[in-house]
């Protein structure tokens, strides 16, 4: 074993220089059918067939006579491919081709100047080529550089054949390029990189960008050395994540973030100032260590009292660093103004049916404009249906997916969409769409709201979705300390069945304090058409539900459980769902 080891070794320069744990990847098989299919990694390359393009890859050609042919392949940026293929009056060929990348190599040299106030960047210099970096960079499956090939991603200490036909090992964590620190100002980089024109950009926090284009050609070497600046300190005025907030929402909903950019070490001071001027909150920001910086008001004092309705001032005053260079007559600063306003309260709402609210009852809530809520839910159990069937018990899982938003300050769009899985070969499917619209407020703690619905449903005896058209007033009145009553009168229709409609009367309690929301709901259909016909008039449904928004996510989490009676007796079912409110 030693000496056939020897052997190998003695021999490897003469061997084709590529990688011997990563050949190329093509396959050329024939399966039943007719002609020819051609297929490459990257896809839309030139096929050439006896000299004439016939089309780019993916390219089939079910009409190819039984004979030999010329294959050429051909793609900008790509080594081409040429191959020699016999086409069977009997069965198809199929070629899946990897093609190569055209590489050059750059050692690229980058320092920082030394001798300076700045101490040394706390991370590498960033490297990108056109927009990406090289050392994130997963685009490069194949690269041929001259007679060297690479296919893919090896892990760390991987062997393979270089330039040369020596033996190299992937430095730990590369992809075709590596970064080597040569001294604490000086960093090299070995990057594989297309042949072309590349325009190469160099920052570190600090030090000013500097960038260079070059042309890289295939199978060279280019070095190139590239030295960054200091750079003088400059502070970006930035922008608020929300213009306008309520510190009793929970989670980030009660708060604003307000973004920075700065360019090089310093420290700040961040200031909340009243109507009136005055300070009433302040704190020291972290020193800098990167570009970006964000920092965040929950609308409350230095004593943590949350503040009164109205426009507040948010400011940032920033200093470079270190010390001596810092002027206390003329700091950096900019502001931005921000308002309090109680009346924007964000909480969820379950979205079944499009019809946002408690599970059987609609609340004539909205969200502020600009703001979202999604949810996705799972049934299970018995799950009333269309006509107020049952199916049977766990027999089928309906999922639904519901959103809401508001894009005008008095109006809400909610759709939803479910699909139930039966085990059976189909999976029926529903939608729903709504709009709520409120006008004026009623009264101090009154709301009212005038909501209408259209359902469809694939197969009506198997969806959860009520197939028709819903016509509700949702109502609310706060009772204080989180809790308020809803009363949801309404009808529904459903022409293409009866033409008498349903009336629909929903109650439900909705209580919540922080991050927790519970409610329970009830509604009762009366079928007037029943009630000619001498059938059941009546259907009652009910459920209880709670939800948990625990800050600072945006994540709302949700249990929930039912009953109801129909003319089909009585059954239960539940539901969980994870939603986002943002």
């Amino acid at each position: 074993m030693v000496f056939v080891a020897v052997i190998l070794l003695l021999c490897a320069p003469l061997l084709p220089a590529q990688s011997p744990l990563s050949l190329s990847r093509d396959r050329i098989e024939t399966v039943e059918g007719r002609g020819l299919l051609v297929r490459t990694r990257p896809a839309g390359a030139r096929v050439y067939i006896d000299g004439i393009e016939r089309g780019q890859t993916p390219l089939e050609l079910p009409d190819l006579r039984s004979a030999y042919y010329s294959i050429r392949i051909s793609k900008t940026g790509y080594e081409e491919r040429e191959l020699r293929v016999h086409i069977s009056a009997e069965s198809r060929l199929e070629l899946d081709i990897e093609l190569w990348i055209l590489a050059g190599r750059i050692l690229l040299t980058v320092s920082v100047e030394t001798g300076t106030s700045l101490s040394t960047p706390a991370r590498r210099p960033e490297v990108f080529i056109d927009g990406s970096s090289p050392l994130e960079d997963r685009s490069l499956e194949g690269v041929r550089f001259g007679n060297y090939r690479q296919s893919g991603a090896l892990a760390p200490g991987t062997p393979w054949r270089g330039p040369g036909g020596g033996i190299y090992l992937v430095p730990s964590g590369s992809r075709l390029a590596a970064v080597i620190p040569a001294s604490a100002s000086q960093w090299v980089y070995d990057l594989y990189v297309p042949a072309g024109l590349r325009r190469i950009r160099v920052r570190a926090f600090g030090w000013k960008e500097t960038q260079t284009t070059l042309t890289v050609e295939t199978g060279k070497t280019l070095t190139l050395t590239l030295q960054l600046p200091p750079a003088a300190f400059h502070l970006s005025a930035g922008r608020l994540s929300r213009s306008a907030f309520n510190p009793l929402n929970t989670g980030t909903l009660g708060s604003t973030g307000l973004s920075f950019e700065v360019t090089a070490p310093g420290q700040a001071l961040f200031s909340v100032l009243d109507r009136e001027g005055q300070t009433i909150y302040s704190r020291e920001l972290p020193p800098f260590t990167t570009w970006s910086q964000e920092v965040f008001w929950d609308g409350r004092n230095q004593k943590g009292e949350i503040q009164e309705d109205g426009p507040y001032t948010l400011q940032v005053e920033a200093y470079p660093s270190p010390a001596p260079a810092r002027d206390p007559d003329a700091p950096q600063r900019f502001s931005r103004q921000v308002l309090i306003d109680s009346s924007l309260v964000i909480y969820p709402l379950t979205l079944f049916a499009a019809m946002p609210g408690l599970l059987y009852t609609p609340s004539p809530a909205l969200l502020p404009p600009g703001t979202f809520q999604t949810e996705f839910s799972l049934l299970f159990g018995q799950i009333p249906g269309d006509n107020a069937s049952a199916s049977p018990a766990f027999t089928q899982v309906p999922i639904e997916l519901g959103f809401r938003f508001s894009p005008l300050k008095n109006l809400e769009l909610a759709a939803a969409f479910d699909v139930v899985f039966t085990g059976e070969n189909t999976s029926p499917w529903g939608a729903s769409l709504s709009l709520k619209f409120t006008g004026p407020a009623a009264g101090r703690n009154l709301a009212v709201a005038l909501l209408g619905a259209f359902s469809w449903a694939q197969d009506m005896k198997k969806s959860p979705q009520r197939e028709g058209a819903s016509l509700v007033a949702p109502m609310s009145l706060e009772l204080g300390r989180g809790l308020s009553l809803l009363l949801a009168p309404g009808i529904f229709w459903s022409a293409w069945e009866q033409p008498e409609p349903r009336l629909l009367l929903s109650l439900g309690s909705l209580y919540r304090r922080d991050m927790v929301s519970a409610g329970i709901s009830l509604r009762g259909e009366l079928d007037i058409a029943g009630t000619i016909k001498g059938g059941p008039p009546f259907d009652f449904f009910s459920s209880v539900e709670l939800k948990l928004n625990p800050p600072p996510s945006n994540l709302v989490f949700t249990l929930a459980g039912g009953l109801w009676n129909s003319r089909s007796g009585p059954a239960a079912f539940g539901a969980f769902s994870l939603g986002l409110i943002f």
